[in-house]
């Protein structure tokens, strides 16, 4: 049980996002006082009230002392975040939860000048930042630089985008996990300074629809302690870089069903050092259940660790923790996730232009 005292929360949104938080909220006894719901959606609006939420279409409709003292969590899709936050701000909110990826990439700078005139609390929900498995690979390496750092995130969401789920126009296949693979990366490589190379590949529908960059995306890039980052991710189950476990580890090889995901870290370090983290969910295991390989020379010294890794649970706690004014340390600050967005969108720019420069020669 989290000892601290009740929060009253505002979720800005009712969909995937916001059940989830109050999931974790749930499971980590994080003490919520109530939770009212902001919903323009009248069929979501009609399933918060049957689940006994108090619901509004608008901050706007809310008491400003209300606003003030409580958590305003927001929940809806990253094109609505700054639109939201510029509202919030302008209202009052000084206790502020914001999901990944922060803000949609022409908007990094107004968040930084609407930042600049805050004088509350924000806090970008990036789990991956509170995730034991990346702890743990530190703790491996004994305080070795790395050499190469390569993350993959990949799952076969090819049936929810053929519904419109997952398409993101300004980022392409790097807007979904890529945020959370910049966070994880730079925990080891240190933080982003340049891109080198960029691949993104197509998609094509069922019914013959293009969907450009939205299939897959590679981005190699140079760190602060290292110049050999790698971020891969496969929005239709391609696995891109199988490691030593994944031989091992038979069920991992089933990405391609779309309930199964590969989330892995790969570090390699000098004097033949390899730690290999992946995160939860692994096929066959409880959700939370994650695990840690260790090779020498290529022999295993660290054969499967299983961890608890409930990284979205251990990070709302401490985000609350913080906005509630119980933790002076940010658990992940604006700037860093703006930055990543920046990132990000820097590799869709760079891969435009090698493809207008390819239609140009033709």
């Amino acid at each position: 049980m989290v000892c601290m005292e009740k929060v009253s929360i505002i979720q800005v949104g009712f969909g995937n996002a916001a059940r989830i938080h109050r999931e974790a909220f749930k499971r980590q006894g994080i003490p919520v006082e109530n939770i009212i719901v902001i919903e323009k959606d009248p069929a979501k609006i009609i399933e918060a009230k049957k689940q006994g939420f108090r619901v509004f279409k608008s901050l706007n409709e809310l008491n400003p002392r209300l606003l003030k003292k409580s958590i305003l969590d927001i929940c809806v899709p990253t094109a609505e975040h700054y639109s939201v936050l510029k509202e919030a701000v302008k209202l009052g909110a000084k206790k502020i939860l914001v999901e990944k990826p922060m803000v949609s990439p022409e908007d990094v700078n107004k968040v930084r000048k609407l930042l600049r005139e805050f004088d509350g609390r924000i806090v970008v929900n990036e789990n991956y930042k509170s995730s034991v498995v990346t702890k743990e690979i530190k703790k491996q390496l004994r305080g070795k630089l790395p050499e190469i750092v390569v993350t993959e995130f990949s799952k076969n969401r090819r049936p929810d985008i053929e519904r419109g789920r997952f398409i993101d126009k300004k980022l392409g296949a790097a807007g979904y996990e890529g945020p959370h693979q910049v966070v994880v990366a730079s925990e080891l490589a240190g933080a982003p300074i340049e891109i080198k190379e960029v691949k993104f590949e197509d998609m094509r529908l069922s019914d013959g629809t293009i969907l450009p960059m939205q299939a897959s995306v590679e981005i190699e890039y140079r760190s602060k302690r290292t110049d050999n980052t790698k971020l891969l991710s496969s929005m239709v189950g391609e696995i891109k870089h199988p490691t030593k476990p994944f031989k091992v580890m038979t069920a991992l090889n089933d990405v391609k069903d779309p309930r199964h995901r590969y989330r892995i870290l790969h570090v390699k370090a000098d004097k033949g050092i390899e730690v290999i983290g992946i995160y939860e969910p692994i096929p066959g295991q409880p959700r939370s259940r994650a695990s840690v390989w260790k090779f020498v020379k290529g022999i295993a010294e660290i054969r499967d660790r299983r961890l608890i890794d409930d990284s979205m649970g251990a990070h709302l706690r401490e985000s609350i923790k913080f906005l509630a004014g119980e933790k002076k340390r940010n658990p992940y600050n604006p700037e860093k996730a703006l930055k990543n967005v920046e990132l990000l969108y820097s590799a869709v720019k760079k891969a435009r232009e090698s493809r207008q420069r390819v239609r140009r020669r033709r």
